[in-house]
């Protein structure tokens, strides 16, 4: 659960100057979903300045179903994790990365159901995705993660691979 790791936790990762590429496209979905803008994510250091016990908060008051969410920031999250898999994430980045990767792919999932054809409730779309649920943790069609030491290795890793991608 989002909520349950502590403060020393969050502070653990913010401090860390040596993480591994995948928590700074994790944490940049995460950031693109709650409306940062993504040019302002290119490198671990300006993610990183984010995580806080307020982000924690904003992620759980979010509601991907919303209709006054813009599509564009699924979109640019989905572009983000695309090449990552769950497994991955957690033996490179631990249980909290991993629960960010989690909360972005069902932030998606839920988006793309409550977008469906004949999806008229909020209860519909949870229908729709109890199913789905369970492949976040056995989905193996994504390719493993895969880095550069020397990326992992500096705090000036960047993401403009990732921005480039992203529409506006």
């Amino acid at each position: 659960q989002i909520q349950a790791f502590t403060d020393e936790e969050l502070t653990a990762l913010m401090e860390a100057s040596n993480t591994h590429e995948s928590a700074g496209i994790v944490l940049q979905a995460v950031l693109v979903l709650l409306k940062v803008a993504p040019e302002a994510l290119q490198s671990w250091a300006a993610c990183r300045a984010y995580i806080s016990r307020a982000m924690i908060d904003q992620m759980l008051q979010f509601d991907p179903t919303d209709p006054q969410e813009m599509d564009v920031s699924f979109s640019n999250a989905e572009t983000c994790v695309a090449h990552l898999c769950l497994q991955g994430v957690s033996e490179m980045s631990g249980p909290l990365v991993s629960c960010w990767f989690q909360w972005v792919c069902v932030s998606i999932q839920l988006r793309a159901a409550s977008r469906a054809p004949g999806v008229v409730s909020r209860a519909g779309v949870l229908d729709i995705l109890k199913a789905q649920a369970a492949a976040l943790y056995t989905e193996s069609v994504l390719p493993e993660v895969t880095t550069n030491s020397s990326q992992a290795d500096t705090d000036e890793w960047r993401l403009k691979d990732t921005v480039s991608e992203l529409s506006f």
